[in-house]
């Protein structure tokens, strides 16, 4: 049995109310304005969870997450819900993208880990002597991606069945974390929401990688035509799932079209209605890069994961992962002069096709996309 997106959404929005309010129930009543939508499935009663979030010199304990306990329908069933980020000192997790061995040995994002690490004992304390039937484990933001650390612990201890569900999470970890979380959870389990208006999903950039590895995930239907520090927010998540089931959503998400070729897919990035830092053209730009690699035979590895952005594919051009081909060249050059629309340049013309122009083109689009991300995850809530 799993959690519905609208309660699940609550919970991840119920949850920024612990960081200065350490008694749940008031918390959950400060941030939603009544705990009364969540106490038919969990009792509030009981204290929040604290974390350590920040530098090495700035490190602050703060409310990060509440275990809360099954009734009714979900008698035997916990839920670990653990929020994202509200202060400057919060977001120095997310600016640090060094690796730290995580649960069950696998490379995760530094700032994540540390905050994981700091809240295991809490938690742990909270499920002792406990044997539940299913462990919900949800996130938002930061949250999302610390959950996700959460879902791989229990699921390795097999302390019940399993679900995590994450909405605008960040990457948390490399490919080998992202693959065991897959194979463990797969899409059934691990309900990951995204907007494509949402920049944070996006960041950090290949190697680190989402899981579940075989779908994109869930688009979630807010968040406008360019990309923005408001659809990252979790209210925007909540108020565009009320009412949804997976299995809606789940068919709301669209077919692939059956052109699914670089030709379709670049002519789509040519709209005139996409421009400057429009989310469709992203997209687009993303689905003509899979789709080169395909036929080309390019990046074999990456060909087939469609978490992967068009940043992401843009990463491993400019970094050496995908071996580019003269036969790729014309078509990257439209794939740069797409870029161009993005950052709001004027058309690009005569430029020779190089790594330099790759890694250039890279680094101005994830500076923007990055300060953006910043700016959103310092609002969360």
């Amino acid at each position: 049995m799993e959690l519905t997106p609208g309660l699940a959404a609550t919970l991840a929005d119920a949850v920024y109310g612990v960081r200065e309010q350490q008694n749940v129930r008031r918390a959950v009543a400060r941030q939603i304005g009544s705990p009364d939508v969540l106490e038919d499935a969990f009792d509030v009663s009981g204290a929040a969870v604290a974390g350590m979030s920040g530098g090495r010199l700035l490190g602050a304990k703060s409310g990060f997450g509440m275990v809360l306990h099954g009734r009714g329908p979900l008698e035997g069933h916990v839920a670990i819900v653990t929020r994202g980020t509200e202060t400057q000192q919060d977001w120095l997790s997310n600016a640090n993208v060094a690796y730290e061995t995580g649960p069950g040995g696998f490379p995760v994002h530094a700032g994540f880990c540390r905050l994981y690490a700091s809240m295991k004992e809490d938690v742990a304390a909270a499920l002792r002597r406990r044997n539940p039937s299913h462990i919900h484990v949800v996130g938002h933001s930061l949250g999302g991606a610390v959950a996700n650390l959460f879902a791989c612990q229990y699921t390795l201890e097999n302390r019940g069945d399993v679900h995590l569900y994450t909405f605008g999470a960040p990457r948390p970890g490399h490919g080998a974390f992202s693959r065991f979380l897959t194979s463990e959870l797969g899409a059934e389990r691990h309900r990951r929401v995204f907007c494509g208006a949402d920049p944070v999903p996006m960041v950090p950039t290949w190697p680190f990688m989402h899981a579940p590895m075989e779908t994109p995930g869930l688009r979630s239907p807010h968040g406008g035509s360019l990309m923005s520090i408001e659809a990252h927010r979790i209210p925007s998540y909540r108020n565009a799932l009320d009412g949804y089931s997976w299995r809606e959503m789940q068919a709301a998400q669209g077919e692939t079209p059956f052109n699914d070729t670089f030709e379709y897919w670049i002519g789509q990035a040519m709209n005139p209605s996409f421009g400057m830092m429009s989310a469709g053209l992203l997209w687009a730009l993303g689905r003509a890069l899979r789709a080169l690699f395909r036929v080309l035979s390019v990046g074999l590895v990456l060909v087939g994961i469609p978490t992967l952005t068009a940043l992401d594919r843009l990463a491993t051009l400019a970094f050496g992962a995908a071996r580019r081909s003269g036969e790729m060249e014309q078509n990257l050059l439209q794939v740069v002069a797409g870029f161009a629309r993005f950052l709001g340049y004027a058309a690009v013309d005569g430029v020779n096709l190089s790594a330099a122009l790759l890694s250039h083109v890279f680094t101005a689009v994830f500076d923007v996309l990055a300060r953006l991300a910043r700016g959103a995850i310092d609002r969360p809530a």
